[in-house]
């Protein structure tokens, strides 16, 4: 197995249990990956386009297991996950709404998502 795919599978379980955002509450990753298609539902763009990013990360773990070219669904992840950054507002189970922070369980997140396609660049390399 590639050391860059482990790595990003890595990172990416780690993402899950560390707060994605900070405030009085803080927000993990595994309640973001939960909840974040509600952003479909309220049509909150950022919300959605960045939950998307994991539907197309989950796509390139299986296509890389099945020898297949990952690269156009990295680029798509990668771009998608970027759309985090719009998000200023979460709702809260409260019913209001709470300013983002961004915490180290997004930066870990981010960081699943630009590290998977290392594979790539390093098997072109090679040959």
């Amino acid at each position: 197995m590639n050391f860059y795919y482990v790595l990003s599978i890595a990172l990416y379980i780690l993402s899950l249990f560390l707060p994605t955002f900070n405030n009085t509450n803080d927000i993990y990753g595994f309640n973001c990956l939960l909840l974040g298609g509600l952003g479909i539902i309220f049509l909150s763009p950022f919300m959605a386009l960045a939950w998307l990013a994991n539907i197309f990360y989950f796509i390139n773990l299986y296509r890389y297991r099945k020898n297949r070219k990952t690269v156009g669904f990295s680029i798509l992840a990668i771009v998608l996950s970027l759309f985090a950054f719009g998000i200023e507002k979460i709702p809260m189970h409260s019913g209001g709404n709470t300013n983002v922070v961004f915490g180290l369980g997004f930066i870990l997140w981010i960081l699943s998502f630009l590290i998977f396609p290392l594979h790539n660049i390093e098997k072109q390399q090679n040959e």
